[in-house]
């Protein structure tokens, strides 16, 4: 985990107090790799950890959409970081995420954008075509070779096609290299079409696009 996503947990903590203190938390990916945002949340903070490894920060590991040690609507706060483009099954843990969450809850998401370059995994050259590369492995991540980074506009459209919220904020660092997500307020609505009139909405006011850092809803 780079400083960059440390820090934006760091304002996100002070814009967001009460999403950090006294709340029931689950990460989704939780293994501590260059540091981990679990020290963000007070100590009376009911915590969490999940992920497709077993390691240091890890409360339950194997994919994160078959985690049912609690029930749904249990959570407050729902946390992934630098996960989903490790994850070949980001749109199940989104699901996941929110079925987890209590009506009125949070998710507090970061992923790398497409102009990140791939990283945690190696590659090498085709050998009748130079120019395209294949991932020989993945050590983290639930399925080996898997590496994909979804733009903005994909995960805002999953989430709202499952949910909608009161607030989203967005934002994308390093030119788009990272993109941060704080939903808050989120409706009881598990699936719903009223998510797709708010992602409208988005797209006529052109609040999607990526330019520029701290692009907010």
């Amino acid at each position: 985990m780079h400083r960059e996503i440390l820090d934006f947990f760091k304002a996100t903590k002070e814009n967001h107090p009460e999403l950090f203190t006294g709340v029931k938390v689950i990460e989704a990916g939780s293994l501590i790799i260059n540091g981990s945002v679990r020290p963000y949340f007070s100590e009376d903070c009911e915590y969490y950890g999940v992920d497709a490894k077993d390691g240091k920060g890890v409360d339950w590991w194997g994919v994160f959409h078959e985690w049912e040690e609690k029930a749904d609507d249990y959570f407050d706060v729902a946390v992934s970081t630098e996960v989903l483009e490790h994850d070949p099954f980001w749109r199940m843990t989104l699901n996941h995420m929110i079925r987890k969450v209590k009506p009125e809850g949070a998710l507090i998401i970061t992923t790398a954008g497409p102009a990140r370059h791939p990283h945690g995994v190696k590659y090498y050259e085709d050998a009748k075509d130079p120019t395209i590369q294949r991932a020989e492995y993945h050590p983290w991540g639930p399925l080996a070779d898997y590496y994909f980074a979804p733009p903005p506009e994909m995960i805002l459209w999953e989430l709202l096609r499952l949910t909608s919220f009161k607030e989203i904020e967005y934002s994308a660092m390093r030119d788009g290299q990272d993109l941060c997500f704080i939903c808050k307020g989120m409706y009881d609505l598990k699936p719903n079409y009223y998510g797709r009139g708010q992602i409208a909405l988005l797209k006529k006011y052109n609040r999607t696009k990526i330019e520029g850092n701290e692009k907010k809803y």
